[in-house]
């Protein structure tokens, strides 16, 4: 699969072709197929922008005769007959049904583009300029939407302060004890309470971003009193619940509330073309002529495929299969929280916009991962990444959606069990540490991979100007991508995790140029211990090379960055039974029968930098398969491990570490700050007595 002309070109910011690597070419409905011709179902769509499929003819149908007849397609704010086709059937279709009024402004193309404007407006009603905001919150990309937003990560884009800004806690935040609503009604009417009236409180009724966190009737209708004894501009963003996602058109219809500005985008047009609009009570529309513009606010064609979509809502029995096809979804994720009790903690959501709160960020990325191997698109959610969005198209067919639901099932069982129980106290295996300064013995690698001792940690091993240039050029390289194993940082490289021998020596392969910009013209260490190494096994009658196939060859390393945070910076694993799964067309599957050495190098360490830990436990088979792991090593419970004694390596940049993979290690929670930590990680081993194996 052809991909350089994105790695070489597309910006290092791009995110979800590093969670989703193929190249995708056709799409119908709830199903898209990649250029190998791999169907996956849709439980992304767009992040919620394409509510109603891919390519439904029903939407699309009228664009392509829009097309073809040569009509206006950019219009600004002039006046164009698809824009009053819109108009007319939006108020029709969609506001008078619901017993609604609203003036409908159409700004820039996106949900920031509405959100921005519905805040200067409500600033510029009341006069006022803060804004009350909730913990949680994501309302867009913009510097006005940044700062409305509460992830931390999200803010600090941008660059520049942001201000005006009140936090508030969320419906149920902290805990289900806190009465956010009251808490938000004393300040607001305490002069001593230190908090200035805002302009406005903009919501979201599911928090989709912030972890699928859903509003009830009662808190929104509560939030809508307090806005009007206050007189406060109460604004709702629907960008993404919106548009059919919840079941109802709006998703505030279950609350019966009628906000005073309502922000659409996403799903608005049907057909994932870039479309937003803004409902503004009509007092409220106080704007001037031309006081707010947009190039691209007159895109006629989303004006057709929009007034498409709004059609379909006059159809009952539509709004009727809808409604079904939510209830079958509920029923579904209710049966997986049921089945897997040590994965999933909670369902969230409402309608067709749901998620499963899991009991870590580790399980949602392994079903992520297992997922997406076998044909089904999800991504994660909240500021912990320990929610699976599931939103499928609401148009999903019932196989489809029964299809989809089976995949994630079989992702779920493939979890490690969290069960602490085990059927015997963890064997006690000794570890012996030999420490080096700055000298690399190829004598005490060769002891390692013999079982001789257990670690080998060497100093100092290369100098700082090396790692700081190899840090750098991580940073800056083009082949950069997000890790997927639930640990926050980022990678250049491949590994064989998961992995058919066909997919990882493609992908060692596509990554050889990247793992070769990392070093340029540096003294590089991994090859200079590999060169080393491989002579002196040369003497002993012992070839020394990288794993291969006829599909490609490995790396030399893997660069992997992170910021762990938790208990443990990296969950306690080893690295066995990841290569014991690898499958019979690996070679490097016989290393495991022997002991699967894990080098690492350092070349960026945090001052106050997580210890590599190492325990006093190989772990068999057996105590694998007890503890759930049997495929990953991955992770052991510290309850199992807490009468098992430990070592620390106090690691620093410049150091190189070997261990014996077979004991369970792991990093603590010392990560010093967010710097991340950036490791060149490599494994080798004896796949024969007269043949050692190095691979990533």
């Amino acid at each position: 699969m052809k991909t350089d002309a994105f790695a070489a070109h597309e910006s290092n910011v791009r995110r979800y072709s590093r969670s989703f690597p193929t190249v995708f070419t056709k799409a119908l409905g709830a199903t898209i197929w990649d250029e190998t011709g791999k169907p996956y179902i849709d439980f992304l769509v767009g992040s919620g922008a394409l509510n109603y499929g891919h390519n439904n003819p029903q939407i699309l149908g009228p664009a392509v005769e829009y097309i073809a007849g040569k009509n206006i397609l950019l219009s600004l704010d002039m006046y164009t007959a698809a824009k009053r086709d819109f108009i007319e059937v939006f108020v029709n279709s969609i506001l008078k049904p619901r017993g609604l009024s609203y003036k409908i402004q159409f700004p820039g193309p996106t949900g920031t583009n509405a959100n921005e404007a519905a805040l200067a407006l409500a600033r510029k009603y009341t006069g006022r300029s803060s804004v009350m905001a909730f913990t949680n919150a994501f309302h867009g990309m913009s510097l006005g939407s940044l700062a409305v937003s509460g992830s931390a990560s999200t803010r600090e884009l941008g660059g520049v302060a942001r201000h005006d800004v009140i936090r508030v806690p969320y419906e149920n935040y902290p805990n289900q004890t806190f009465d956010s609503a009251g808490y938000i009604d004393s300040v607001l009417g305490d002069p001593g309470s230190g908090v200035e009236k805002p302009a406005a409180i903009i919501l979201e009724t599911i928090q989709a971003e912030g972890g699928m966190n859903t509003a009830s009737a009662a808190w929104l209708a509560e939030i809508q009193r307090i806005c009007r004894k206050h007189d406060v501009v109460l604004i709702v963003d629907d960008i993404q619940a919106g548009a059919g996602r919840t079941g109802d058109f709006f998703s505030f219809e279950f609350a019966k509330i009628e906000p005073d500005i309502v922000c659409l985008s996403k799903s608005l047009s049907g057909s994932g073309n870039p479309f937003s609009i803004v409902l503004i009570r009509p007092e409220i529309d106080i704007w001037k002529p031309g006081e707010h513009s947009g190039t691209f606010r007159g895109n006629n064609l989303a004006f057709v495929t929009a007034g498409a979509m709004c059609k379909m809502w006059s159809d009952g029995q539509f709004i009727a299969r809808v409604e079904q096809t939510a209830a079958k979804l509920q029923r579904h994720l209710d049966r997986l929280v049921e089945k897997f009790p040590k994965c999933i903690e909670q369902k969230r959501g409402r309608g067709l916009m749901a998620g499963l709160k899991c009991r870590s960020q580790a399980i949602v990325a392994r079903v992520h991962d297992v997922a997406f191997e076998n044909g089904l698109l999800i991504e994660a959610s909240g500021p912990n990444r320990d929610v699976i969005k599931v939103l499928p198209p609401i148009t999903i067919a019932d196989d489809e959606l029964d299809h989809g639901i089976g995949i994630l099932d079989r992702a779920l069982q493939e979890q490690p069990m969290t069960t602490n129980q085990v059927s015997h106290s963890p064997a006690i295996s000794p570890v012996t540490i030999r420490e080096r300064l700055g000298l690399i013995s190829t004598t005490d690698i060769i002891s390692v991979l013999k079982g001789e001792i257990t670690a080998l940690h060497i100093k100092n091993a290369f100098s700082n100007e090396v790692a700081e240039e190899i840090t750098q050029k991580f940073s800056r390289s083009p082949g950069l991508n997000e890790r997927r194993d639930g640990v926050p940082g980022q990678y250049v490289g491949a590994s064989h995790y998961r992995k058919t021998a066909v997919n990882y020596f493609s992908d060692s392969e596509d990554a050889r140029p990247f793992i070769d910009m990392l070093f340029g013209d540096l003294v590089d260490p991994v090859r200079g211990i590999f060169g080393a190494l491989k002579r002196d096994l040369q003497h002993q009658g012992i070839e020394l090379r990288l794993a291969q196939s006829e599909h490609g060859q490995a790396n030399i390393c893997r660069a992997i960055s992170w910021c762990g945070s938790g208990p443990y910076a990296l969950a306690p694993h080893d690295d066995v039974a990841q290569v014991l799964c690898a499958g019979s067309d690996f070679e490097l599957s016989a290393v495991a029968e022997n002991i699967v050495g894990a080098l690492n190098f350092y070349p960026s360490m945090a001052k106050e930098g997580g210890d590599l830990r190492m325990w006093s436990h190989k772990p068999t088979a057996g105590d694998r398969k007890a503890q759930g792991v049997e495929t990953t090593g991955y992770p052991y419970s510290t309850t199992y491990l807490e009468t098992v004694p430990y070592q620390d390596l106090q690691l620093r940049a410049g150091d190189i570490a070997l261990i014996d993979g077979g004991f369970i290690h792991g990093v603590t929670s010392k990560s010093g700050g967010e710097k991340p930590r950036l490791v060149l990680n490599s494994f080798f081993g004896f796949a024969r007595p007269d043949l050692v194996l190095w691979w990533t």
